[in-house]
């Protein structure tokens, strides 16, 4: 049984190729904006390869892949004080991605068939629900962490990650809303 979109043993695929871009930019980072960028950057390569072995299907992967790396860039080089919408957009977008991906890790991890979240289907939304406000909150709770322990540098407030929070409930409410709709035309 394979453990995701990917086979259960490393073979090397296109995609792979924007995870080991996201690599090559943790140092640039560094080098280019300092340690605050990197830490993003470093987070953004995490997330990359959790992408690769949880991800149901490539094209979740390539579409979470280029969400990550572009929120790390936009990090790094400063867009996110020019346009000061961008950061909400990221998070919106960012948890949507982060809930298909909990969709998909609870399917492969807790063996869900597709049958079992039909018919519980209720509970598979308000878990999605719960799982993502928790991962949003703690990418909060880890913004604070780095303004304290990294940089300064790193915009927190609480106007601002209370407004962050909510555009991430957004994107995770747009996911489940999504994933819900697919389940029924099933």
């Amino acid at each position: 049984m394979a453990v995701s979109a990917y086979e259960a043993t490393f073979r090397f695929h296109a995609s792979d190729i924007l995870r080991f871009a996201a690599l090559f930019l943790v140092p640039l980072a560094w080098m280019e904006a300092g340690p605050a960028a990197a830490s993003a950057m470093a987070l953004v390569s995490g997330g990359t390869w959790l992408l690769r072995y949880y991800a149901g299907t490539r094209a979740l992967d390539v579409t979470g892949q280029l969400v990550f790396i572009s929120a790390g860039i936009f990090s790094s080089i400063g867009l996110y004080q020019a346009i000061w919408w961008l950061d909400l957009v990221v998070h919106l977008v960012v948890m949507a991605v982060l809930t298909a991906l909990i969709y998909d890790i609870l399917i492969q991890r807790k063996g869900l068939t597709q049958e079992a979240i039909r018919v519980q289907q209720r509970h598979v939304a308000l878990a999605l629900l719960a799982y993502g406000s928790l991962a949003a909150a703690f990418w909060e709770l880890g913004e604070w962490g780095g303004y304290f322990f990294v940089s300064p540098e790193i915009g927190v407030g609480v106007l601002d990650s209370a407004t962050d929070f909510f555009a991430g409930v957004l994107g995770i409410l747009g996911t489940v809303f999504w994933i819900s709709l697919n389940r029924k035309s099933q």
